[in-house]
């Protein structure tokens, strides 16, 4: 496997974790000679998931890399509303 394509399936994965399947699945990202492309699909008010034409972003290497590691802290950040949320519904104190 390439490295730009490691980076790209690093990307989609930080995608999945924060907006779901779908929204990961739907957004295209492609690598044309140095220059990633990058385009996240967004959920539309009649339910369709989608991808606005002019949404592109152009990006190098180490700009998708910091948007990878951005995904991944909301990622975390969205797990700990969810863990705290179920723990304190349930009763239940977790130590760190």
């Amino acid at each position: 496997m390439t490295d730009s394509q490691q980076i790209i399936d690093a990307y989609r994965e930080a995608l999945r974790l924060v907006h779901g399947e779908e929204r990961a699945n739907e957004s295209p990202i492609y690598y044309i000679q140095g220059w990633y492309y990058i385009s996240i699909a967004q959920r539309f008010p009649d339910g369709s998931v989608g991808v606005y034409s002019r949404a592109t972003s152009v990006c190098r290497k180490a700009m998708v890399v910091k948007k990878t590691e951005v995904l991944l802290k909301e990622s975390r950040a969205v797990l700990q509303g969810v863990i705290t949320s179920v723990t304190k519904r349930a009763g239940i104190t977790i130590e760190p």
